[in-house]
């Protein structure tokens, strides 16, 4: 790869959503530079409803259980605004996981401690909250 070409692939990243940074979804916005990569899963989460935002946490052990996103291609600048909107370390945990797709990506992931009283969406799905 050419020097530039390897100065652009440096300065660019993937990152999974789940929730209401999905297309269509309430903080979409800060995804606008972004270039949608397709649909994804990640397996062995589980996503709880807090509200009018979803947290995921890890299912242990693991299981077949997982989450339904969507993977972009965002400039790596991007990753401190998301950072802030999402209160990461404090809230979520931005972490580079392999989706089923065996494409790795950031993903922000919840504390467990934090879904308590939080009602499971089974099907890992924002999406069809209301409809579960």
């Amino acid at each position: 790869m050419s020097g530039s070409g390897a100065l652009m692939e440096a300065s660019w990243t993937d990152v999974f959503v789940y929730g209401t940074l999905l297309k269509g979804e309430s903080n979409h916005a800060y995804l606008k530079d972004g270039i949608p990569s397709g649909a994804d899963r990640l397996t062995g989460f589980q996503m709880f409803d807090l509200g009018s935002f979803p947290m995921i946490v890890p299912i242990s052990p693991s299981s077949l259980r997982g989450i339904v996103g969507e993977r972009y291609r965002i400039p790596i600048k991007i990753l401190s605004r998301l950072d802030e909107l999402e209160d990461h370390p404090h809230f979520y945990r931005r972490q580079w996981l392999t989706l089923d797709s065996g494409t790795e990506a950031w993903v922000y992931v919840g504390q467990a401690a934090l879904t308590k009283g939080s009602r499971l969406l089974a099907g890992g799905d924002w999406r069809a909250r209301g409809s579960i």
